[in-house]
Order: C-alpha cells, then sequence, then structure tokens
C-alpha cells in the first residue's frame, strides 16, 4: 500500500470546483483560461472543434504566443499544437498555424480580433468568427492565469498530496509513493500514461488536469536504479525505456528495471528536468 503521492513538477492542478477568479492582461508565453463573460463558460478545444463549457475543470489551457506585432493562441491537443484559426467566420479546426490575433478591450474582457480578409473578426462563444458590422454577441473573453487557479486548487498534505521539494527527497524511498507529473511548460495539464494515444500506444501524453486519484493512468511510480531513477506507469505496469531511442516510450516488455530505464532529475525554480 502506497502511504503517499507526492506531485512532480510545477503543479498546477485545476480541479473540479468554483472561483471568483480575476481576468489578467493576456502576455506572450503565459498560459491561460478563456472565460467567455456573455456566455459564462470556458474555452475549450480539441482537434475538431471549438466551443466552451460552464466547468472550468473541463476547460483547455491555451498558450499566448508572439507572432510579430500580434499573437497566437495555441492549446494541446493528445499530445498535438494546435493554434486557434477560422476562415471567412467559420471554424478552422485542426490547424497547427493558427491565425494572428490582437486584443481589443471590451467591457470586463477584451475582444479577440483577427482579419483574414476584408472584415475585422472577433471570435464568439461558439468559436466562430462573425463579421464585426454584424453585431456578433458573446464575443468579450477575459484571460484567467492558470497560476491563479492552480493557487486556488493545489491540494493539501492534510488530503494526502505533498509536493516534492528536493531531488534527495525522490531517492529516499521513492517506493513508498505514487507521483503524479504536472507540465511546467503549459500549466494545467497532467501526465496521462493510458494507451488510448493511438499514435503510439506506448508514448504518454498530457491532458487537462484533473484528479489523480480518479485513475491509475495518472500514477506513476519509480524505482532506484543505479546512480538515478527508473519511472514507471501504474496502469500499464512498465517501465520508461531508452532502448527504442525515444525516452518517452514504455517499452512493451519492461516489466523490470534495467540499465536502459536509468533517469535522473534536476530542479530549478521548482520545476522538475528528467533527463536520461
Amino acid at each position: 500500500m502506497k502511504k503517499k503521492l507526492l506531485l512532480l513538477t510545477v503543479a498546477l492542478l485545476c480541479a473540479v470546483g468554483s472561483w471568483a477568479y480575476t481576468g489578467v492582461e493576456p502576455a506572450a508565453g503565459r498560459t491561460y483560461f478563456l472565460y467567455n463573460v456573455g456566455a459564462n463558460a470556458y474555452f475549450v478545444g480539441t482537434s475538431g472543434s471549438y466551443g466552451t463549457d460552464g466547468n472550468i475543470a473541463n476547460a483547455t489551457p491555451v498558450m499566448v504566443e508572439a507572432s510579430g506585432s500580434n499573437f497566437k493562441l495555441a492549446f494541446v491537443d493528445g499530445g498535438t499544437t494546435y493554434r486557434i484559426a477560422h476562415e471567412k467566420g467559420g471554424k478552422k479546426p485542426g490547424s497547427t498555424s493558427g491565425v494572428d490575433f490582437w486584443w481589443q478591450a471590451s467591457g470586463l474582457g477584451y475582444e479577440l480580433r483577427s482579419k483574414p480578409d476584408d472584415y475585422t473578426r472577433s471570435m464568439n462563444a461558439n468559436g466562430d468568427f462573425p463579421q464585426s458590422n454584424s453585431s456578433p454577441s458573446n464575443v468579450t473573453w477575459q484571460f484567467i492565469s492558470c497560476d491563479e487557479v492552480a493557487e486556488t486548487h493545489y491540494v493539501t498534505s492534510a488530503n494526502g498530496w505533498e509536493k516534492v521539494s528536493s531531488v534527495s527527497a525522490l531517492q529516499t524511498n521513492p517506493q513508498d509513493y505514487f507521483f503524479a507529473i504536472f507540465s511546467a511548460n503549459a500549466p494545467g495539464l497532467i501526465l496521462d500514461a493510458t494507451t488510448s494515444n493511438t499514435s503510439n500506444p506506448y508514448k504518454p501524453h498530457y491532458k487537462t488536469a484533473t484528479d489523480p486519484l480518479s485513475s491509475s493512468q495518472y500514477l506513476f511510480e519509480m524505482d532506484n536504479c543505479g546512480n538515478g531513477l527508473a519511472l514507471k506507469s501504474t496502469a500499464i505496469d512498465k517501465y520508461f525505456a531508452n532502448s527504442s531511442g525515444n525516452p518517452w516510450n514504455y517499452e512493451a516488455t519492461k516489466t523490470s528495471v534495467d540499465a536502459d530505464c536509468e533517469i535522473s532529475l534536476t530542479l530549478a525554480d521548482g520545476v522538475y528536468t528528467i533527463n536520461t
């Protein structure tokens, strides 16, 4: 029986719940949830569609990327990065290049404006881009910092959680713990070790954060291995290994530790880097 669950990397957990969040001015390189003021709902993006959901736990974290004097809005679905795009007022899901946006202050937030043709367009809650002269509704969005959401939803040691504060803590009796791994580059994402990634059934991928205790697919174990550690999926019961040339693959036969499994971890500014 494992005794504790440790949070590895910057544990930006966006759990189910409600909170009075504060809209902020967006900045390139930061990750946000987009909240539509009129629809009282959060942006949800997949490779196939854009829309909204009233529960922030189902929202899609969106990264603001600099693009010349404008910006692009990127999100991750199934391990692939997509950028919000459109053509002549319609949705254009599945784009990896996206379109350029700029922000126009609008009441309690901003309009997400773009000009792909003769008309300036603003994204509404349906993920559509009607012409600006057609008086579209629900075009005002707030940028909710993922950091702020995380701070309101950190689970505490009283609930059986503990953030990992040092590498030495990882190496001391790692068999006594489960680990949950959250992305530091795209806050709001948790590592998922299921085989649902059809492009490579043994390649873990990130998904929108949820409660790690809800399924073993979000839980990992560690073993001491030579001068480092070995990381194993609880759900698949296999180790990460480097023998395939890709350190983020599980080996189908890797049910015990050998030299191919060895990883090391470095910690800087609260973020761990996993090295093979």
